[in-house]
């Protein structure tokens, strides 16, 4: 699965989607932006 389809998996799911969602804007971000640049 890629990333956009775990995240909608997780979505799918009424708990889960409470966790899934910050935490599939934090990767995305650290994703983007590279986690080992400073600021």
């Amino acid at each position: 699965l890629s990333f956009g389809g775990l995240t909608l998996l997780g979505l799918s799911i009424p708990v889960l989607n409470l966790i899934v969602a910050p935490v599939a804007v934090i990767a995305a971000t650290i994703y983007l932006y590279g986690a080992d640049e400073p600021g």
